[in-house]
């Protein structure tokens, strides 16, 4: 049987209509779950955050979950915060969103054509003051008398109270009519279990910064009516920082965002080396092992598996940063010959150390950063005793010893831990440590004479072109 082609590149993941979850590899189902309860339990104004880092699968969770909520009888909308900061008023995009969503109702049809009517008025009201204001600033003010320039004055004053109480009025009549849509739409059902309309907002923090504000403003001020619940799904520290470059660096930026938004989320982060065991199988790379034609594919699998879990939760890579990593694995099996070796822990090791950090990667292959180097790297990150108290740690130390083939550097290695050995005051785990990496460098004396990490690194960087 020939084997599975390998990819090098994931297709969107398919989310069936009746079985939302089914493809949900990262056991997120529960906090759909969960959610669902919380927003089947009211039916007043609110706007709740999802908060998780770019690449953690936000997107993904949030189209299956509005696809169990449909399920479950709500009304939903998405809306792409991103694909449309191009417009000037984010208001004008919400409400072109809601009318994109209404086809046969023609009850909710003639309440959204009104709210439609009013909203523009909204829109228009912001206009005839500034165009006052700036009509002015083109006068020959040296010819004004004091009273003339007082009166214009007083009748601008005017003007922007007068459009002040008109805005109030029309921005009450535009809730009314939207909370008169929102009924709308659930008219037909029990009038005790009635649904909350869900308006999901995606990728807010990748927005401009005047457009998030504004967004945000609109959703909190004229949206905010009972009946719609607002989902934000965002990144909370990235869209701090965008704030910051309106606001400044010193703005409390959890005490703006409380004036918007009134509960948070956390959305968990998926159970270690779970979604690498995805990966693989997305990516196909465990059928195309056994086409191989050196090595033990079920132990080269079993490494892989391995490392790159540990890997993933020691770097505390994104998704994305993961998938992007199983597509440089994936380019350099594909690129190399069946008949040649590929060393698959310092590959995985590599890999993910120049996803993490890309300069020491840069160093360690090409300069003259050492072994110790990226060893100590290692050690420092927070999580690194879960690998380092436990044998892969010795796997890892004696891999880099050895990965650039250098004699002097691997003999200063033996010495080092051989004294570690015999030294009666190393305390004991620290003397079993040394052991296994003694080990691990005698059982791979074959492989210790040339330069594996340069040998490799060309493969990725081969890897890195076709991503």
């Amino acid at each position: 049987m020939p084997a599975k082609e390998m990819k090098i590149k994931l297709s969107e993941i398919e989310i069936p209509s009746d079985s939302p979850f089914v493809h949900d590899r990262l056991s997120r189902k529960e906090s759909a779950e969960v959610l669902t309860q919380f927003v089947r339990n009211t039916n007043e104004s609110f706007v709740l955050a999802i908060d998780s880092p770019w690449g953690t699968g936000k997107t993904t969770f949030i189209r299956m979950w509005i696809a169990f909520l449909k399920k479950e009888g709500f009304q939903c909308l998405y809306f792409n915060a991103w694909q449309n900061d191009f417009s000037s008023d984010p208001f004008i995009s919400l409400i072109g969103e809601i009318g994109s969503m209404i086809k046969v109702n023609p009850t909710s049809n003639k309440i959204y054509k009104k709210g439609k009517k009013i909203g523009a008025e909204l829109v228009r009201r912001t206009i005839p003051v500034a165009v006052k204001i700036a009509t002015a600033g083109v006068l020959d003010l040296d010819k004004f008398s004091e009273e003339a320039l007082a009166k214009l004055t007083e009748r601008i004053a005017a003007d922007k109270i007068a459009e002040h109480e008109k805005t109030k009025l029309t921005v009450e009549e535009f809730r009314k009519e939207l909370a008169d849509f929102v009924a709308s739409l659930s008219k037909t059902q029990d009038e005790n279990k009635r649904k909350s309309f869900i308006f999901v907002i995606d990728e807010l923090d990748r927005c401009r910064p005047t457009f998030a504000i504004q967004l945000l403003e609109k959703v909190k001020h004229l949206f905010n009516v009972d009946g719609i619940i607002f989902v934000l799904a965002l990144d909370k520290e990235q869209l701090a920082l965008s704030l910051q470059t309106v606001y400044g660096q010193g703005m409390d930026v959890d005490g703006y965002l409380r004036r918007f938004i009134d509960l948070e989320y956390h959305l968990p982060e998926p159970p270690k080396g779970l979604y690498a065991s995805v990966l693989f199988d997305r990516f196909s790379i465990h059928e195309n092992l056994g086409g191989r034609k050196i090595g033990n594919a079920n132990l080269e699998r079993e490494d892989l598996d391995k490392m790159f879990s540990e890997l993933f939760h020691l770097f505390q890579l994104s998704l994305h940063d993961q998938e992007h990593c199983f597509a440089q694995l994936s380019i350099v099996y594909k690129t190399t010959p069946s008949n040649h070796k590929v060393f698959p822990v310092l590959l995985s090791l590599l890999i993910a150390l120049r996803m993490k950090n890309f300069s020491l990667y840069r160093r360690f292959v090409h300069e003259d950063a050492s072994p110790d180097d990226v060893i100590k790297y290692l050690r420092g990150l927070p999580r690194s005793k879960e690998i380092f108290d436990v044998q892969l740690g010795s796997i890892i130390i004696a891999e880099l010893i050895v990965a650039k083939g250098d004699q002097t550097e691997i003999e200063k290695f033996r010495t080092h831990y051989s004294g570690l050995i015999t030294n009666t005051n190393t305390p004991s785990p620290e003397r079993e440590t040394a052991k296994d990496i003694l080990n691990f460098l005698n059982r791979w004396s074959g492989d210790t004479h040339f330069n594996k990490a340069k040998h490799l690194s060309g493969k990725i960087e081969i890897a890195e072109k076709f991503s």
